[in-house]
């Protein structure tokens, strides 16, 4: 448990809260990896810094989240960090948040991506994944886009990101379209 190889190219870790997935050491590799890349306060918006390592962990700890960890197969080194969060009793809808690392491209992330949402959609039994991404977040709305969602929507004012409520972009991603 912890593991599957989505490909040749990509695997996959999660959190199980032992050893045999992402343990805390990899969650909090993650958030210094989140901040050296420069991306904390542009994934985690709606805060000033980056949160300390005890509360990041608990934080990923909470049973509504599951956390995914995105790897380079060939080189063994995290490319990113995805958490999925119950946003429907049954479980087959979630939101869906993440942050790639600056150890890996851009063209990894969306393959990867794509192959890390078809798995984890058919083995957890998810239909579609939703986000909620602040509209000024150009190129992040790009990459969510290349990865396979749709915009929904624009929501007015929804989320509080860079110092005053801003719009956000709503969006879907069917997962049965990225099984292949």
């Amino acid at each position: 448990m912890g593991f599957h190889s989505l490909s040749s190219e990509f695997y996959c870790r999660w959190y199980t809260g032992d050893d045999s997935g992402l343990d805390d050491d990899s969650l909090i590799f993650a958030l210094e990896l989140m901040v050296a890349s420069g991306y904390a306060q542009t994934v985690l918006y709606d805060r000033e810094y980056p949160p300390e390592p005890a509360e990041w962990l608990s934080f990923c700890q909470q049973p509504k989240f599951l956390f995914f960890m995105l790897y380079d197969a060939a080189q063994h080194v995290p490319i990113a960090i995805v958490w999925l969060e119950m946003c429907t009793s049954t479980g087959a809808q979630r939101f869906v948040h993440f942050c790639s690392f600056k150890t890996g491209r851009r063209e990894q992330f969306v393959a990867g991506g794509r192959a890390l949402f078809a798995w984890v959609g058919e083995a957890a039994g998810i239909r579609q994944l939703i986000g909620v991404t602040p509209a000024c977040y150009r190129h992040a709305l790009a990459l969510v886009y290349d990865i396979g969602f749709s915009k929904v929507a624009r929501l007015e004012k929804a989320v509080f990101c860079l110092g005053k409520n801003r719009d956000a972009i709503l969006t879907v991603s069917n997962l049965s379209t990225l099984r292949g």
